[in-house]
């Protein structure tokens, strides 16, 4: 029993039926002119003239070289930001290094003035800290 033609022309899959893939991989030729094609101008879909000539010097279809480059270009920024993303923060320059230096000491120094000026400050009435006068006799509990 030989089944119809369009039989032949879908596959069914889980979604439903597709046509199969009726594509072909670029020999190493071809990849050869469309990366030196790419090379040069990476948005080479928006000539149609300029299309026509890469096509029909790597022997793919307009639509093939169209697809090619549409790929590419994804694959190109999809690179970049992995690469983007997987890149060591530069380091700082010698400026920006005396720089952070610059305001470290300064922030030191600020904590320093600070911290002494604390330990020197007097209280509200004026008279020295003396601990005896802090801590309660046995008389004045006794007198309390």
């Amino acid at each position: 029993m030989m089944a119809n033609s369009k039989d032949e022309e879908e596959i069914e899959t889980a979604r439903g039926t597709r046509k199969p893939f009726t594509g072909r991989r670029k020999s190493k030729e071809q990849v050869a002119i469309l990366e030196h094609w790419f090379g040069q101008n990476d948005q080479l879909t928006n000539d149609r003239e300029s299309r026509h000539k890469v096509a029909e010097e790597s022997g793919c279809t307009e639509d093939e070289v169209k697809n090619w480059f549409r790929n590419k270009r994804r694959k190109a920024k999809s690179d970049l930001l992995l690469h983007q993303a997987n890149a060591v923060p530069a380091l700082p320059t010698a400026g920006e290094q005396q720089q952070q230096i610059s305001t470290t000491v300064q922030a030191a120094a600020s904590c320093t003035s600070a911290v002494h000026s604390m330990s020197t400050a007097q209280p509200s009435n004026s008279q020295p800290f003396n601990p005896a006068a802090a801590v309660p006799t046995a008389s004045a509990a006794a007198a309390a």
